[in-house]
């Protein structure tokens, strides 16, 4: 399955990097939840690694760099969008955290959703939000074990379990260590 293009963004120069890893290290506090039950994310990962497309591309050259790239929505990956959907308190913790009433309304809120593998860069980089339009809300669900050494984003010391989530506004800067080959679902909210 050719991939999608349209979620596909690169990431900024060590310049701009440098300064929203400083904003990050000083401001953010990730909330990490179990959101989805770990034998569902590792069934998806085991189908994800299956897939030919799942080895984790190694940018070289000039830039631009790629820090993820989308993988065929298989069966195994669309049970984990759907756990973490009819997840109730899933729902409400985006609410909380963006203040409003979504819950009443669920109908609608996933707008997209991609089963995704880091990429290796030569050095980290910056996304400028990973929501193409950078308004909706990220969701990234860990399919298999996430850290910096394959990849997650959350700071250096920070991992997440199969099945745990970090929801996120898809417009904040994000900074990609560099490693690859994590696994996870992202979805887009509209919130």
């Amino acid at each position: 399955m050719p991939e999608d293009k349209g979620i596909q963004q690169s990431v900024e120069s060590e310049g701009f990097q440098a300064l929203t890893q400083e904003a990050v290290a000083t401001t953010r506090q990730w909330d990490i939840s179990q959101a989805v039950d770990a034998a569902i994310a590792d069934h998806a990962a085991e189908e994800l690694r299956r897939s030919p497309a799942s080895s984790p591309a190694q940018s070289q050259g000039p830039e631009p760099y790629f820090p993820f790239r989308t993988l065929e929505k298989m069966p195994a990956a669309r049970n984990v969008v759907n756990a973490w959907m009819t997840n109730e308190s899933n729902i409400e913790r985006v609410a909380r955290k963006f203040k409003t009433d979504i819950a009443s309304q669920p109908t609608g809120l996933l707008s997209e959703w991609y089963p995704i593998i880091i990429n290796s860069m030569p050095r980290p980089g910056t996304l400028r939000g990973i929501a193409p339009d950078k308004k909706k809300v990220a969701v990234i669900v860990a399919v298999g074990k996430l850290s910096p050494s394959n990849g997650l984003f959350l700071g250096e010391d920070i991992e997440m379990d199969s099945g745990q989530d970090v929801v996120f506004g898809g417009g904040e800067p994000i900074t990609f260590p560099g490693s690859g080959g994590g696994l996870a679902i992202l979805l887009l909210l509209n919130v």
